[in-house]
């Protein structure tokens, strides 16, 4: 019987052992990549509910969007629709409002 609960035991601790290692490479995207001061001092950030997975980039804009473990990137117009849901988009404004310095 003392076998059987030993084995048990360390099957257990293992186990957790190995969630606690897994944890750390599953957190996928960089934070700082989740900050909108990142991209630029004048970028905001909007968060969105699950469902929502069709986004179109407001015009004049450049957007960085999270899906999953991954940030996608579309200039004003571009529509993207994707595989999972979006968690959230942060929104650049043109560096230069029009008309642009020439």
């Amino acid at each position: 019987m003392g076998r059987i609960r030993t084995t048990l035991i360390t099957s257990a601790v293992t186990g957790i052992a190995m969630v606690g290692l897994a944890a750390p490479a599953s957190a996928g995207v960089d934070p700082a990549l989740n900050d909108p001061a990142h991209y630029g001092p004048t970028c905001t950030k909007v968060e969105y509910v699950d469902g929502t997975k069709t986004y179109t980039a407001p015009a004049g804009s450049t957007v960085y969007i999270k899906a999953g473990t991954v940030i996608y990137t579309l200039n004003g117009g571009e529509t993207i629709t994707l595989a999972k849901d979006i968690s959230f988009v942060i929104t650049c404004p043109p560096v230069y409002p029009p008309p642009y310095p020439s």
